[in-house]
């Protein structure tokens, strides 16, 4: 697929397709909202979370101390570069 830019026409034409779309997608949603089985959703989110725990190693980290140090590392070659 060949990219194309968006032309401000174009852009005007979308977002006036989005604001027309709208009232319709919030209507969808509430009628979604309203039908749901809430009993049976949160039984199906237990189950995935159930197999999330059993399939996948618990962490060691919470990738806190990672990331600082990325930072860290970040930092200092900005600095350097100065």
């Amino acid at each position: 697929m060949k990219y194309t830019p968006l032309t401000p026409e174009r852009a005007k034409a979308l977002a006036m397709q989005w604001k027309r779309a709208a009232p319709l997608l919030e209507e969808q949603r509430e009628r979604d909202i309203r039908s749901a089985e809430t009993v049976e959703s949160v039984a199906c989110l237990a189950g995935m979370m159930e197999i999330a725990n059993r399939d996948l190693p618990p962490r060691r980290s919470s990738g806190m101390v990672e990331m600082q140090r990325y930072f860290m590392t970040a930092r200092e070659a900005a600095n350097g570069a100065a």
